[in-house]
């Protein structure tokens, strides 16, 4: 769901807009979100750890100091007719490129967050105040989604 395209599907109208979009649509359709995020974070889990004996030693071999090794992994997820949730790839290292205003809005989230877990805090998104100019706020946005193309 990455277009902002409209649908319709069975007498309902429906605007893509992301992973939130989809949680908000399954949510007003009667659908249990929440036991479909727990069947995707086990998916995730266990596909994460048994990855475990690879990543282990290819950071052992590449990295210096275990703490100083990130990895940023992208899953890609199928959700059936039934909403069952199936893996169909994991990416190591995902494209952070954005071409759209949607890709930016995701990605910059993304990169802020991994940016902050690995210790490099970035401030929360820009809000318009007197401090922070329009023009100063998309740079601070835009800066952000390039180090994370050019580190990741």
């Amino acid at each position: 769901m990455r277009t902002s395209k409209t649908r319709t599907r069975q007498g309902q109208k429906v605007t893509s807009g992301g992973l939130k979009a989809l949680w908000q649509y399954l949510q007003v359709a009667g659908q249990d979100v929440e036991g479909i995020k727990t069947k995707i974070k086990n998916i995730v889990i266990k596909t994460i750890i048994a990855s475990v004996p690879t990543v282990t030693s290819l950071s052992k071999s590449h990295c210096k100091y275990r703490h100083t090794c990130h990895e940023l992994f992208g899953f890609d997820i199928f959700l059936d007719q039934h909403l069952k949730p199936w893996i169909i790839e994991v990416n190591i290292s995902p494209s952070l490129h954005t071409s759209a205003p949607l890709d930016k809005h995701i990605k910059y989230g993304l990169v802020k967050d991994l940016f902050n877990t690995a210790g490099f805090l970035v401030p929360q998104t820009p809000t318009r105040s007197r401090s922070h100019s329009p023009l100063e706020q998309v740079l601070t946005r835009e800066l952000v989604l390039q180090l994370g193309e050019m580190l990741l």
